[in-house]
């Protein structure tokens, strides 16, 4: 069954609403990830919390591949809200991205400070056996 390609873009437009919405609710998690991660707190739990939600929206806009096929298939007739919803969803991607990039920079940097920190701990170590053996 073909659908007009206005229903298609209806269609895609309410779906893409509801991506919209769990991408903004993702960008949202994920700035409590990077904000706990500043604060040394553990964020596995957030983290993962974010990344299944990143998963079921993947999962849904991957259901929607046959109805932007027959989108595309119709001439890609794009209304203005349409193509406000799409941009909108690029954007928040974007920000996701970069978010996403803050914190493997802030987790970085913090395995690097702790390998240091396990560095010293073990010099210390060392020289308090060598000092013991000589006592």
């Amino acid at each position: 069954m073909n659908a007009s390609p206005q229903a298609l873009a209806s269609a895609l437009y309410t779906a893409y609403q509801d991506v919209a919405k769990r991408y903004t609710a993702a960008l949202r998690m994920v700035g409590e990830v990077v904000a706990a991660s500043h604060r040394g707190e553990a964020i596995d739990e957030q983290l993962g919390q974010v990344l299944a939600l990143l998963a079921e929206t993947t999962s849904q806009d991957v259901s929607l591949a046959p109805v932007r096929q027959q989108w595309e298939q119709a001439g890609r007739p794009c209304s203005d809200t349409l193509r406000t919803v799409m941009e909108s969803i690029a954007s928040l991607i974007r920000q996701i991205q970069n978010e996403l990039q803050v914190l493997s920079q802030a987790v970085q940097a913090r395995r690097d400070q702790l390998a240091d920190e396990l560095d010293a701990c073990n010099r210390r170590c060392r020289m308090q056996r060598a000092y013991q053996g000589k006592s």
